[in-house]
């Protein structure tokens, strides 16, 4: 879907801007964006809108002896995600874990927020 912005304060610019986001992606920033009619607003009142991080040292519990990164990574570990997004990370690289030397293959995971797990 498609959602609208409006009032947002982003860096680089001057005055509050109009956020543009279509397909899960952002389109356009600006003071002069305009959405197709039709499109669902959200009033930020001069909040400040930030762009997802990237965390390219996460601490990722679960290490694999092998030095796969990805295979040490525990996708259920809602509390650690969760945080993670809270706090404006939205990708990780999962550094394989290891001696020295060549470590394996490392990997860049995209965060989504899912539906929680009943505990």
């Amino acid at each position: 879907g498609r959602l609208v912005i409006v009032g947002a304060r982003v860096a680089g610019f001057d005055e509050p801007v109009t956020i543009l986001v279509a397909g899960g992606k952002v389109r356009a920033v600006g003071p002069d964006v305009r959405a197709p009619r039709g499109t669902p607003r959200l009033d930020a009142a001069g909040a400040r809108v930030v762009p997802g991080r990237i965390d390219a040292w996460a601490g990722v519990p679960g290490g694999d002896p092998l030095g796969r990164a990805l295979d040490g990574f525990d996708r259920y570990d809602v509390h650690a995600l969760e945080e993670a997004l809270r706090n404006g990370v939205t990708s990780v690289f999962l550094s394989p874990d290891g001696g020295a030397g060549v470590l394996g293959t490392g990997s860049v995971v995209k965060l989504r927020p899912g539906v929680p797990l009943k505990e």
